[in-house]
């Protein structure tokens, strides 16, 4: 069948019509992903190649091979002969010569981000010059969804490369343009779901963040928080967003819980309860904001205690979330009134077990213990830690924790308090 095909795209190059219909036929045939391999294995990539050539006048064509190279792109060995064979040329021209078209340009950013996926061909991709061709693509088409949702999603995956994400935010003009796509495409949850994503890459740095605070684009987060609540996707992004926002400096935290966000993103947990990986960027977040003396009484006063609680009881199995729900607490009882708060909320008890439970997990045996650390403080709390064991829980995890200095240092405080 594939040869069949390759001979009537030889003996009809010039034949759009029937070019047309292979490439409709191709394309459709492409979504299977076995086919995709083949369709590369059996070396149509040469004819595709000779028809974005050939053709380059024909809208339809172009659109019809973009969405061809959009599909055989998904799969990885594809992507990577795609750029041997040098593609991107191609790729990038008939993005110039079709540049006000709408349905072109949506699946040549989509094979370009498909392609970008592999950590080399970021780099490729950069070294090709392809930001300044989507940046006036996100200018000129600012009202199409999906153009604006590949851009982002291009965005999000160049910008996991530390050097791209420098390059791309040293540009103002892209934190402009995700802003602008926050805001034109409100009702849009895969435009949302894309541009968090490019905007929490692109945070990754304190020149990323100070930009990003300054274009007062935390409120705009606020809002796309409240208007796709239910979409886990959206909820996760936005909350590794605040996370990577809050890391800057106290004012960012500060403004981050003035602004509401804190409301937020206790939304979030209480909606996707039953989604670790929501969990996971959501407790992150909170530890962050935490670690600033400001916040960590308006924390508990919100009710985030009940929160974490539920959370350290529901995912006691999982260590990415007790370290950061761990972390939280260990950051919020630094405040003494928050110290008889926890332990009224049977939290003692709760890090007994998890001690035990998690007995060679230094991380969140770090976490536990400067909690305890910090609760063995409040003179009221130390008979309470004698009276459920919690010292001789300590003296464990000691002993399977010897290469950690924070467990040593943080169990010898608690430890001489009794003394």
């Amino acid at each position: 069948f594939i040869d069949l095909i390759k001979q009537t795209i030889d003996i009809h190059l010039n034949n759009n019509k029937v070019q047309q219909s292979v490439c409709a036929l191709l394309r459709s045939i492409a979504m299977n992903s076995e086919n995709e391999i083949d369709i590369v294995k059996f070396g149509l990539l040469n004819q595709i190649k000779l028809l974005f050539k050939t053709h380059f006048n024909d809208n339809l064509l172009q659109e019809r091979l973009a969405g061809l190279l959009m599909n055989i792109s998904v799969n990885s060995e594809n992507r990577k002969i795609i750029v041997e064979q040098d593609f991107l040329p191609i790729v990038k021209k008939s993005m110039e010569d079709c540049l006000e078209i709408n349905n072109v340009q949506e699946r040549l950013i989509g094979a370009l981000r498909n392609i970008a996926i592999d950590t080399k061909n970021k780099s490729i991709v950069m070294q090709n010059k392809f930001l300044e061709i989507i940046k006036k693509l996100m200018k000129l088409h600012s009202s199409h969804e999906m153009i604006q949702a590949n851009s982002c999603s291009l965005l999000m995956t160049l910008a996991v490369n530390k050097e791209n994400e420098l390059e791309i935010s040293n540009d103002n003009d892209f934190l402009d343009l995700i802003k602008n796509s926050m805001e034109n495409h409100q009702s849009s949850f895969i435009v949302q779901q894309k541009a968090l994503g490019a905007l929490m890459n692109i945070a990754a740095n304190t020149i990323s963040r100070t930009k990003i605070i300054k274009l007062d684009i935390l409120p705009i987060i606020k809002k796309v928080m409240q208007n796709h609540f239910k979409d886990a996707i959206v909820q996760e992004r936005a909350c590794t967003a605040i996370w990577n926002l809050a890391i800057l400096d106290d004012k960012s935290k500060q403004l981050i819980v003035q602004i509401g966000l804190l409301d937020s993103i206790k939304i979030a947990i209480k909606n996707h309860i039953s989604n670790p990986t929501v969990l996971e960027e959501a407790c992150g977040a909170l530890r962050i904001l935490a670690a600033l003396t400001e916040n960590e009484l308006i924390i508990v006063k919100q009710g985030y205690l009940y929160l974490l609680k539920q959370i350290i009881l529901n995912y006691s199995n999982n260590s990415t979330i007790l370290q950061r729900a761990c972390g939280t607490i260990m950051n919020l009882v630094v405040n003494s009134e928050n110290q008889k708060i926890i332990v009224k909320f049977g939290f003692l008890k709760i890090f007994k077990e998890l001690i035990l439970k998690n007995i060679e997990n230094t991380e969140v045996q770090e976490r536990l213990c400067g909690s305890i650390r910090n609760i063995v403080l409040n003179s009221n709390n130390q008979r309470k830690i004698l009276n459920i064991e919690l010292l001789l829980a300590l003296t464990s995890t000691i002993q399977n924790n010897l290469n950690s200095t924070n467990v040593r240092q943080y169990t010898k405080y608690t430890v001489s308090k009794y003394n």
